[in-house]
């Protein structure tokens, strides 16, 4: 999953500040002008635990978000419909920790390598006319206005972002020069950060990071495509809702998987979901997200897509109550099932394919003529092993024998019965595959029924007794192309 993580980039501007601001200077020495002491009457106050008070237009939704790593630090992301503010900002703790010097201007703290990799290469910093420390650029088709600040002891970073062309419509140098902040507290006094959230695994999906006490639910559909989905819930209407819809549903239904995120959104399924005329948009944690108000709900809805699966992650909390929750951040800690480009190594294995499993295993295999033309091979990886046995068209024109219909065909021919305990059972896992599951000997066996268009191959995963939770099989077998 590659994610813009906008977020930690702010982050990495503050890393290496901190220093006294001292007085202000009229702008005609080349030097600040002062900062507006009065908010304009149109805006609302936004506190922003933590970190101060934002004067912006009234509609915006607040998210907070403590954060430990690398160091301790406050971000924030006001949310409108048009344009986002994120503000994050970096106290003492944090400079005592990386030993960094805070810096005497905001001159200086402009040439540190936080800024300067945050801004695009050649990037000029001045005074705007409201004594704001400034550059302006285009990214990723938005504009952004960014501001530096320091405080007595703590950095300020604020970013203004709306889409390329409309930066003009807004007086983004006007509100943000209106910002009062406040000194960041020993992270201690913080709100609770990320480090108190829960882990919870989801068979098939992946692992979730949610505030403890949750409780899991999980549910496996077939009709009318294979789909996981279910729910991480706190009570009192908080609660993390998710589905996973891998690429064999897509080939179920003969539509196209998606090719990214932004593709995704666009999809019927999801429309449905959000309702017409949504718009999603990229958040400070690289989440492609829509928000909004339902049933007396706030909404958090994010796509996501990865090689193998797309997923979509939604968060409810009672209406008015988003900016008490870090859904962003949660939703983008989420580690989840589906690409092996990522976490798995492409095996090729002669007269099978293209098999992705962990680094580290030992390819063997050969063709057999007897008593059939067939491939006998497979990946050795410690403890564990997958085997194949693969047949070709061949191999059934010289028995004399049809080609099998399909998986469930297979499994009830002579040669993968007469291989597998009497009382074993086929079924269809989470990820598609045909199989059966059984312990023989000291062993856990996943055995495979797979069929194409020109392989038929049965495939068998074991490892010791009671260890097979610790590994996945079933993703690799999903993930594999079978080409023989």
């Amino acid at each position: 999953m590659k994610k813009r993580l906008l977020a930690s980039l702010l982050a990495l501007c503050l890393v290496f500040a901190l220093a006294a601001c001292g007085e202000a200077p009229a702008a005609e020495s080349g030097e600040p002008a002062a900062a507006s002491e009065e908010p304009a009457g149109d805006l609302v106050a936004y506190e922003l635990d933590g970190i101060g008070t934002a004067y912006l237009p009234a509609g915006g939704e607040v998210t907070v978000t403590p954060v430990t790593e690398p160091l301790p630090q406050m971000q924030a992301i006001i949310a409108f419909e048009g344009f986002t503010v994120h503000i994050g900002s970096t106290g003492p703790e944090a400079y005592e920790i990386s030993g960094v010097d805070f810096p005497a201007s905001v001159e200086e703290f402009s040439q540190r390598s936080g800024p300067q990799s945050f801004v695009p290469e050649g990037s000029e910093f001045a005074y705007d006319d409201h004594g704001n420390y400034f550059v302006q650029f285009v990214r990723d088709g938005q504009d952004n206005y960014y501001v530096i600040r320091l405080g007595e002891e703590t950095a300020y970073a604020i970013t203004f972002i709306c889409p390329e062309g409309e930066l003009a419509n807004y007086d983004a140098a006007g509100w943000i020069s209106t910002f009062e902040f406040i000194e960041l507290a020993p992270f201690e006094e913080a709100p609770a950060a990320a480090a108190e959230l829960a882990a919870y695994e989801v068979e098939g999906v992946g692992t979730f990071y949610f505030p403890a006490g949750a409780t899991v639910e999980r549910n496996v559909e077939e009709e009318p495509l294979p789909v996981i989905n279910g729910s991480i819930d706190l009570g009192n209407g908080v609660c993390l809702v998710y589905g996973s819809t891998g690429r064999d549903a897509f080939e179920l239904a003969g539509v196209e998987f998606p090719v990214d995120a932004e593709d995704y959104a666009t999809r019927p399924a999801v429309v449905d979901y959000v309702g017409e005329g949504a718009e999603f948009a990229y958040d400070g944690c690289g989440n492609y997200y829509t928000q909004y108000t339902r049933d007396g709900s706030d909404v958090y809805y994010v796509a996501e897509r990865n090689a193998a699966r797309v997923n979509t992650i939604v968060f409810y909390c009672p209406e008015g109550g988003l900016g008490s929750y870090s859904p962003a951040e949660w939703i983008s800690m989420a580690e989840l099932y589906g690409d092996p480009s990522e976490e798995l190594t492409a095996y090729e294995v002669a007269g099978v394919g293209t098999i992705y499993m962990p680094e580290g295993g030992e390819v063997y295999g050969e063709e057999q003529a007897e008593p059939l033309p067939n491939v006998q091979a497979g990946i050795n990886l410690g403890d564990t092993n997958i085997h194949f046995g693969a047949f070709t068209a061949e191999s059934y024109e010289a028995a004399g024998v049809a080609w099998p219909a399909d998986e469930v065909e297979f499994s009830t021919r002579s040669g993968v019965t007469s291989s597998i305990p009497a009382d074993a059972v086929f079924e269809y896992d989470d990820f598609g595959n045909y199989v059966t599951r059984f312990t023989v000997d000291g062993e856990d066996h996943y055995v495979a029924s797979i069929v194409t268009d020109t392989l038929v191959v049965l495939a068998n995963f074991t490892c010791p007794e009671g260890q097979m939770d610790a590994y996945q099989p079933g993703i690799w077998l999903s993930l594999s192309d079978f080409a023989g």
